[in-house]
């Protein structure tokens, strides 16, 4: 069965105990759903709790001499990730082959005393975490255009689409999400009307776990810890002399 998001939404304002069973849901009674389900959405982001679906789409080519990039709204790249689970520099050649990165800590980025001076195929990148652009830094600083393919983990919204522009449209989540949506969503209002309980409560709780391990099952196995063919930054210079 398909859920749209005015049915997640009336169905969790009678489990809340805001509208009772039979009783016709007005506008107010929606505008304050719709409110507490943008509020639940964006505290699930906050939380890393995103959807467990990765998204190819944050793509951009390096420029020769350019170390940083930016990826949020009229950036190098629109969408601002929530969470960068791979970063792929693909090199363009006969046959073309794609070397993923290995992440490097912007503090330890910041602490090389000139990374545009050392130049090559970007091995690592880093993340200054800026709002409403996020900074990714290349390291070596790129020669030439590499073709750079971030999977990603981006907004409920940006996947999902901002559901108030278009209240029937069906939620398109994976199965079991619209349960745990409307268990969140039916704390929220119950929390607002003083009607919260201790059922709704642990609702709410399992409905976390469930996307938190929807969440955690997806990223274990994609993270890796070395990129193809070269050691880490952070091997590289554990040697180096402060």
């Amino acid at each position: 069965m398909t859920w749209t998001w005015t049915e997640v939404i009336s169905l969790a304002l009678v489990r809340s105990g805001v509208v009772g069973e039979g009783q016709i849901v007005n506008a107010n009674h929606l505008s304050s759903g719709m409110k507490a389900l943008n509020l639940v959405l964006d505290r699930l982001d906050g939380k890393g709790l995103a959807l467990p679906s990765f998204t190819s789409a944050i793509t951009f080519s390096t420029v020769a001499g350019q170390a940083r990039y930016t990826l949020g709204p009229s950036g190098t790249a629109s969408v601002r990730p929530e969470t960068i689970i791979t970063a792929t520099c693909t090199i363009q050649t006969n046959p073309v082959t794609k070397n993923t990165m290995v992440w490097m800590d912007y503090e330890d980025y910041e602490q090389i005393p000139s990374p545009a001076s050392v130049t090559g195929q970007p091995w690592n990148y880093a993340i200054n975490q800026l709002w409403p652009q996020m900074e990714i830094f290349l390291y070596p600083t790129p020669s030439a255009v590499y073709p750079i393919i971030l999977t990603c983990k981006i907004k409920w919204i940006d996947t999902v689409g901002a559901p108030d522009l278009n209240p029937f449209t069906v939620a398109e989540v994976p199965s079991g999400y619209a349960d745990a949506l409307v268990s969140l969503v039916s704390l929220e209002l119950a929390e607002i009307f003083r009607l919260q309980t201790e059922t709704l409560i642990q609702k709410a709780a399992n409905a976390r776990f469930l996307i938190a391990e929807g969440v955690y099952t997806q990223q274990r196995d994609a993270l890796q810890t070395l990129p193809v063919g070269l050691f880490p930054w952070n091997i590289g210079i554990s040697g180096r002399n402060p």
